[in-house]
């Protein structure tokens, strides 16, 4: 491995020298003259691709939606979650906080519709108010498109007895329905 120092430094395969950036620095490597793979080496890397397809029109579905930050982790730790159960329930968009911190009682899914039960909501600082936003979107992986989505936001005052709250989040469609709160 070289450190590109040139004016002109650049990523990618230039004949047998591959240039790539890491940590903000640029370096070269000389490409392999064969590379050995084994069926299971084969197999993970079909697996990573699948999943990494499905992440991107997942991201490219939801976070569009939502006011948040984009964390640098976030694409990782979909993937990864992909990868390894193909389950996304409880995935946290956010690394550092989940529902829990915002609901003893945890909204649940049924018939349909995301239901927050009543209950106190926790302190939190200095904030009078708390917005929900779900976001609820299909997606056909098939076709590789984002079919339809819909969006419901509620603004909770946390400093009174929420009364609950009751959210309509799926619809009829072609596709795979994620609903994110």
């Amino acid at each position: 491995m070289a450190k590109q120092n040139g004016l002109f430094q650049f990523t990618g395969k230039l004949g047998n020298v591959i240039g790539y950036r890491r940590n903000g620095n640029y370096f070269v490597r000389s490409m392999p003259a064969t590379v050995k793979q084994t069926s299971a080496t084969r197999q993970a890397s079909r697996n990573f691709g699948i999943a990494s397809r499905k992440a991107k029109l997942i991201r490219k579905a939801i976070m569009p939606q939502l006011d948040i930050n984009y964390d640098g982790s976030f694409v990782n730790r979909l993937n990864k979650t992909l990868i390894q159960t193909k389950h996304l329930e409880g995935f946290r968009l956010n690394k550092h906080t989940g529902t829990e911190k915002f609901f003893s009682i945890q909204p649940v899914m049924q018939n349909g519709h995301l239901i927050i039960p009543a209950q106190s909501l926790p302190p939190q600082g200095a904030a009078t108010h708390l917005e929900l936003t779900v976001v609820a979107t299909r997606i056909s992986f098939i076709e590789r498109l984002i079919t339809q989505h819909q969006k419901a936001t509620i603004t909770i005052d946390i400093n009174t007895l929420f009364k609950g709250a009751e959210l309509e989040a799926a619809f009829p469609g072609k596709g795979t329905l994620f609903v994110v709160l």
